[in-house]
């Protein structure tokens, strides 16, 4: 039997393995902040980055004296990899780390018993950042399932414009229009395309091919619907970065070119809407999901940049009819979303801010480009991000790039 009685410490457990508990300390979550200092200035800034969990530390009980695999089994329950339920006597259950390297106590004055000092930090999520690389390969794979998903939903809902000649006389003509607006809406874009002549050739093909077959793809669903698959498809094709292709791709987001009023009634005026609608969405849904895809593959030097084209993509998602929308494309889309925005925040940490600076001596921008970082790193950004007129003079307000 142990020498320490145990019998009137209260149970715990972690990870669902249970072990005896004898007191906790916490440290209260607050506030994470930066504070930010300048050459040539008293003052400073402090950057709130948000709350801070609670983390604490904890004094647990294993009682070995009948059985010493329990205390090797709970070593290893510390060492596992993640997150787990930690419930403690007193407060609610919370999901936990452990964090540093818990402290395993034994004294021949207390045998069969050892006590463990164990840190825990509170995590909301039950895993690790997501790695860049991983997410944005399921992005990818998303994107192609939408692209698919788009092409099966656009056949299925158009509606057939040869049942009759009286139908077919009265709207194939304004549907032709429309679909001819849209394809040269998206062909202006090309006309800034300065790289791969393979990939520009696809591009322009298969926007002809909408152009010059019009009357034919009207007929026939799948084709057209292919036609603007491969034709927003071959815009990856056409540059040789990400950067380029979103920003291409991501002007044709909430894609409406070619909205007419329709004064037909009844059925054909109906319809003639539901088609319209349908190729506003598969245009403005495939070029979602192709932006997303390259957006998270952009190089961003700061964090404006990633604000920028995270918020160009959030005001394309809000854009969608969601009423258009297939309820498994539309799944597809929220989970490329949410991914794409943990990419941006895992990017964020890593990236330089954009923060304002008052010059009020007139300064060379080489001299305070080293003032500010100690080396001219930085210069050719600076300089892009203020486009100065004259690098010999800089005073003023000017932008520069925090946590570098």
């Amino acid at each position: 039997m142990p020498v320490l009685d145990t019998s009137k410490l209260p149970n715990a457990t972690f990870k669902d393995f249970p072990f005896l508990w004898q007191n906790s300390n916490i440290n209260i979550g607050a506030r994470k902040t930066v504070s930010h200092k300048y050459p040539d200035s008293s003052n400073r800034s402090v950057e709130d980055l948000g709350g801070e969990n609670d983390d604490f530390t904890i004094v647990a009980v294993i009682d070995y004296s009948e059985n010493f695999s329990v205390r090797n089994n709970f070593i290893n329950i510390l060492k596992e990899e993640g997150s787990g339920l930690l419930v403690l006597p007193i407060g609610e259950p919370k999901e936990v780390t452990v964090v540093g390297k818990p402290i395993i106590n034994d004294s021949k004055a207390s045998l069969g018993i050892t006590t463990f000092t164990i840190t825990f930090e509170e995590s909301e999520k039950n895993r690790f950042p997501i790695s860049v690389q991983g997410s944005s390969g399921l992005i990818s794979n998303i994107k192609d399932e939408v692209l698919e998903q788009n092409t099966s939903f656009f056949t299925t809902a158009w509606s057939d414009v040869t049942d009759s000649k009286t139908k077919f006389d009265a709207s194939v003509s304004k549907v032709t229009n429309t679909i001819n607006d849209k394809a040269r809406g998206i062909r202006k874009l090309a006309t800034n395309i300065r790289s791969s002549a393979d990939g520009f050739s696809e591009l322009a093909t298969s926007l002809n091919t909408i152009i010059q077959s019009v009357n034919t793809l009207v007929q026939s669903p799948s084709d057209l619907a292919l036609s603007y698959q491969t034709a927003l498809t071959s815009f990856e094709a056409a540059y040789d970065n990400a950067i380029d292709t979103f920003n291409s791709i991501s002007q044709l987001l909430g894609f409406t070119a070619g909205d007419e009023e329709i004064i037909e009634t009844g059925n054909i005026q109906a319809e003639k809407m539901d088609n319209q609608d349908l190729i506003n969405n598969i245009i403005s849904t495939n070029a979602l999901v192709i932006s997303y895809n390259q957006a998270v593959n952009i190089d961003y030097n700061n964090t404006d940049e990633l604000n920028q084209n995270s918020t160009t993509l959030e005001n394309g998602f809000l854009a969608l009819d969601r009423d258009a929308i297939d309820d498994d494309i539309y799944d597809n889309i929220l989970t490329i979303r949410k991914e794409s925005n943990d990419i941006f925040k895992n990017l964020a940490i890593g990236l330089p801010k954009v923060t304002n600076l008052n010059i009020k001596n007139s300064t060379p921008l080489a001299v305070l480009v080293y003032n500010l970082y100690g080396s001219l790193d930085r210069i050719d950004e600076i300089e892009e991000l203020n486009s100065f007129l004259d690098t010999s003079d800089i005073s003023g307000d000017i932008k520069i790039l925090s946590n570098v």
